[in-house]
C-alpha cells in the first residue's frame, strides 16, 4: 500500500511518502510531482520537503530518469524540492537528470540538512 501524506509547515509543504510505490505511476504520463505542485500552489509555497525514507521503490534507470525529468519540471513554477531519503535508496542519476533539465532538487539523508537547505532560498 502506497500513501502520501501533504502538510503545510512554516510555509514549507512537507510530504511524507510510505509504503510500496506504484509502478503504474511510473508508467503514466501524468507528471510525479503533480500532488506536490497542487499542494505548493494551494498553500502558496515554493519550498517542499519530501520525506521518502519510509517508502519502498524499486524505480530502475528508466523510473530515476521519469522522476528527475518530472521533478525539474516544477522549477518552472518556482518550486525547490527538498528529497530526504535512506541512505540505500540514493542513486546519483536522479538528481543529474533533475540537474540538467533546470531542476532545483537537493537529495538529503538526513531531514535537518534538507530543512537548512530549503531555508537557504
Amino acid at each position: 500500500m502506497y500513501n502520501e501524506n501533504i502538510r503545510c509547515e512554516d510555509g514549507v509543504v512537507c510530504v511524507q511518502l510510505s509504503g510500496t510505490f506504484p509502478r503504474e505511476m511510473i508508467q503514466s504520463d501524468k507528471n510525479l510531482f503533480t500532488p506536490l505542485a497542487d499542494a505548493c500552489a494551494a498553500h502558496d509555497s515554493t519550498k517542499a520537503l519530501v520525506d521518502a525514507r519510509d517508502l519502498r521503490a524499486d524505480l530502475a534507470t528508466t523510473g530515476l530518469f521519469q522522476a528527475g525529468s518530472d521533478a525539474a519540471q516544477l522549477m518552472r513554477r518556482g518550486i525547490r524540492i527538498a528529497l530526504v531519503a535512506r541512505k540505500e535508496m540514493l542513486d546519483p542519476f536522479f538528481k543529474k537528470v533533475s540537474s540538467n533539465r533546470g531542476g532545483d532538487v537537493g537529495v538529503f539523508t538526513d531531514i535537518d540538512e534538507a530543512r537548512q537547505w530549503l531555508s537557504r532560498s
